[in-house]
């Protein structure tokens, strides 16, 4: 009999789980919270199919001829009456017979009962599991497979994968009214609730639940189980990402705890990383985790460096956890293909299967989702239902067959329905769909484009040192790289010289282009490049721009006019400017044209300069404190008169490190502060002068590289120590390779190409002002001109990037989209200028904010 489903039995369930939770956890689901529009694509909570088909760039997606083109919104509930009505009736009939040959197909239509209440068009949408049911009975599937009755999962089976406080947040979930709900899902990043959830989720996690128990204890050969919500964003302490229980992190526990599994291996294909399940097995060596996904440095749901393939798990479980992060942008902006079948096989060959054979797995888990498919809406990828049979036949080599494939993502209602069909298909032992077996013939599979290619390499030799049976094909790449050998001519010597030697050193086997970028490789040590610093790996810098917004009412980029001050009216009034325009908050600055009091004033209208320890350093130091004194006026009437708006202190007048002690004592209330100053050199980087002659400009280039620096320079750990000290919990942002401070490169500053030194350069820099900072500052040197996207571009990923725009007309989303804060300058003061800075212009302001606004992002 089918396991009781009330409302009042779930309601019991909740009674008695909160009798049983007397322990408070370390973090409550509100410390997870985001707003709707979040900061990194891929997810968003108020996104709809007929608003996602196209591109964010404005392109069609890979399938504009999609079926959900004509949304009807009666139709969809007589459709989703029509299979609750049939899935009743089927429930009272079904007995199943086990022989433990067959492949288990566990569904129930009580799951459509979760829906989004102010989105019917929300791409989580209830037709996604009824759609693929339809498809596989079309197709002869049902009736092959056993079908297995679906069950609600136990508060005991929830609790050995989710913290108690989780648990019993969302069992609460079922005695709230749709009011109340929705004030819950506000709580959590890209989740929708209603009172109507609790059970399709309970049924989601039970049906898993039951398909491993059966498939371990030999009942079942297979299982598939088409369920919603997903589970693999919920991570142990909070909903996440359409998710609200880790279905599959849950099953695998409950296995493990069971003694069902010994090993098991879970294999995520969701275009989105599974951060949840990673984080349920992080420090366990019995579980292996492979997610194979989008990352985008970082920038796509859900975002952070957890997806990076350097997220190999900790403590005991070191090298079980395997991410293969997609660079989908930058192939995108080299004008190279999606990943597709090639990629995602090559990936399979060169990495999953060599550790999956060393593993041993007696399970294998997959996390099926179909976002990567052709045609989906959020992903952009190109995965066909051929190459999805392939990947499915390869992993039925290992744990004997013993297989569950469970349903996560995918938004496209024909691409994920033609994708679980070819799954079932596989597991059947059926041919792939349209007959032709060619991506099942080995040393006949499609090469992968080389820039994916690349990354899989990048993959493969990071893990050697975990799984031996990668390390073969690590040396053979090795190997290549040693054969290009630099002459040690190029290697010494003036800019001239070596690349005369590198010039005459050209063969035919070994072209300029990759001598010269060895070369480089060798002169920059880039192979020596150190690994961020643990705070960045936390992700620290995300959680913390995301919280301090937590008030916008837009997502990313978030908006920040700069307002230099003149007295406390025209600060108040510049603010409500902002404020009016739509802008996400504002930064006040004291550019040197208000004093408290005004007789401190110098001469010339400038920044002074002047230090809180010891004596002020004469006229400019007490100019410089006046200024402080003046702004700290502005900030503290602002506060008192906005409320909740996001408000910053930029202060180019002290030292960074005694900015923590003046904020915290003269206006604690600001949101952020801006140290303009930071010390921040990524390497010792040796300069040679070249030009001068036949009137050719002089300029400094980067020639070669002494040793690259740490985060445990003095300069930087001082400011860490007096954040600290002042316990400071609102944002910080630092300045990298902007105007006012020394190259890193001479290529920083380039419009085009940007050779990977130079990369490398600006990238390390973030990553060593994000050790001490939340937020990266960047700039153009010249104020006349718009921040080069390759700059951009090397730096984004590694923390939040913002962009300081003195070229509003030149920066643009098309131009700088890379940017999750964008600042804007309109009235840039040069030192020394006697005439006071401009108020901001109402037009000027509203036209920059809603060029930001309505403009489209570049797809995911």
């Amino acid at each position: 009999a089918d396991p009781p489903t009330s409302r009042s039995v779930l309601g019991a369930m909740t009674q008695s789980f909160a009798a049983d939770a007397q322990v408070a956890d370390a973090a409550s689901p509100g410390d997870h919270s985001d707003d709707e529009g979040d900061a990194l694509p891929g997810y968003t909570a108020g996104s709809s199919p007929s608003s996602s088909r196209r591109a964010k760039d404005g392109s069609p997606s890979v399938d504009e001829d999609d079926d959900d083109s004509d949304f009807d919104l009666e139709a969809e509930r007589a459709e989703l009456q029509e299979a609750l009505e049939a899935s009743e009736r089927e429930r009272a009939s079904l007995a199943p017979s086990f022989d433990g040959k067959g492949v288990g197909l566990l569904y129930d239509a009580r799951m459509v009962r979760h829906r989004n209440q102010d989105d019917d068009e929300h791409p989580e949408q209830p037709r996604r599991i009824t759609r693929i049911f339809k498809h596989l009975e079309s197709e002869g599937l049902v009736d092959r497979c056993v079908r297995v009755p679906c069950r609600l999962a136990t508060k005991e089976e929830l609790l050995l994968a989710h913290s108690s406080k989780h648990v019993e947040a969302m069992l609460a979930v079922d005695s709230m009214t749709q009011e109340e709900a929705s004030i819950e899902q506000g709580k959590y990043r890209s989740v929708f609730l209603s009172p109507e959830s609790l059970e399709p989720a309970l049924l989601s996690a039970g049906a898993v639940l039951e398909a491993t128990e059966r498939v371990c204890c030999g009942d079942l050969a297979q299982a598939v189980c088409v369920v919603r919500p997903p589970g693999h964003h919920a991570e142990p302490q909070c909903a996440m990402g359409f998710c609200m229980f880790g279905n599959v992190g849950v099953a695998v526990a409950e296995a493990q705890h069971r003694g069902w599994s010994k090993r098991t291996l879970i294999v995520d294909w969701d275009i989105h990383h599974g951060n949840g399940t990673q984080d349920m097995f992080y420090e366990d060596s019995a579980v292996l985790f492979f997610s194979i996904h989008r990352y985008d440095s970082g920038r796509f749901f859900p975002g952070g460096p957890k997806g990076h393939f350097t997220s190999h798990g900790s403590g005991e479980g070191a090298g079980y956890s395997v991410n293969v992060p997609w660079e989908w942008r930058k192939a995108q902006k080299r004008g190279d293909p999606p990943p597709g079948d090639a990629e995602y096989l090559h990936a399979w060959e060169h990495v999953l299967m060599p550790i999956a054979h060393d593993f041993k797995p007696d399970l294998v888990v997959i996390s099926a989702g179909f976002d990567a498919a052709l045609g989906d809406p959020l992903g952009g990828c190109r995965v066909s239902p051929a190459g999805y049979h392939a990947l499915t036949r390869r992993l039925m080599e290992l744990a004997d067959g013993r297989i569950v494939v469970v349903l996560e993502g995918g938004y496209n209602l024909r691409s994920i329905s033609t994708s679980m069909s070819a799954c079932v298909h596989a597991l059947l032992g059926d041919p792939p769909p349209g007959g032709s077996d060619d991506l099942n013939k080995e040393g006949e599979l499609p090469q992968p484009h080389h820039f994916h290619a690349e990354l899989i390499e990048k993959v493969r030799t990071h893990m050697t040192q975990f799984w031996p049976s990668l390390r073969e094909g690590a040396e053979e790449v090795v190997a290549e790289q040693v054969e290009i050998r630099v002459p040690a001519a190029a290697l010494h010597g003036t800019l001239a010289e070596m690349e005369k030697a590198l010039r005459d050193h050209v063969d035919a086997e070994h072209s300029y282009d990759k001598l010269k970028a060895r070369q480089q490789q060798v002169l920059f040590h880039l192979e020596d490049m150190p690994k961020p610093p643990p705070h960045v790996l936390e992700q620290v810098g995300w959680s913390a721009m995301r919280q301090s917004f937590v008030n916008a009412k837009k997502g990313a980029p978030f908006l920040l006019p700069v307002v230099h001050v003149t007295s406390v009216d025209q600060a108040l009034n510049n603010v409500l400017l902002a404020m009016q325009s739509g802008a996400d908050g504002v930064w006040l600055v004291n550019s040197g044209h208000a004093h408290s009091p005004p007789e401190a004033a110098m001469p010339h209208f400038a920044v002074q300069r002047t230090n809180l320890k010891g004596p002020c350093g004469g006229a400019a130091g007490k100019a410089g404190r006046a200024q402080l004194d003046a702004l700290a006026e502005c900030l503290t009437a602002v506060r008192e008169n906005f409320g909740d708006f996001w408000i910053g202190a930029s202060l180019p007048q002290l030292p960074p490190a005694q900015t923590f002690k003046w904020v915290s004592s003269h206006c604690p209330g600001v949101n952020g502060i801006w140290l303009h100053h930071l010390p921040c050199k990524p390497a010792d980087v040796v300069w040679e002068k070249c030009g001068g002659d036949d009137g050719e400009p002089e300029c400094n280039r980067a020639v070669r590289m002494e040793k690259w620096l740490t985060d445990h320079q003095p300069a930087l750990k001082a400011v860490k120590r007096e954040r600290q000290i002042a316990h400071w919990k609102g944002l910080v942002f630092s300045c990298v390779a902007g105007a006012h401070q020394e190259l890193v490169h001479d290529q920083q500053e380039a419009a085009q190409h940007m050779d990977e030194p130079c990369q490398a350069l600006l990238a390390h820099s973030a990553t060593l002002a994000s050790s001490v900072s939340d937020v990266v500052v960047t700039s153009s040197l010249e104020p006349s001109r718009p921040c080069p996207t390759p700059k951009l571009s090397a730096m984004e990923g590694v923390t939040p990037l913002a962009l300081l725009s003195t070229c509003p007309m030149g920066d643009t989303p098309a131009t700088a989209g890379i940017a999750d804060i964008v600042m804007v300058d309109f009235h840039h003061v040069p030192a020394g200028d006697s005439g006071l800075p401009a108020d901001l212009d109402p037009a000027q302001l509203r036209n920059w904010v809603e060029q930001w606004r309505s403009e489209p992002e570049p797809q995911g």
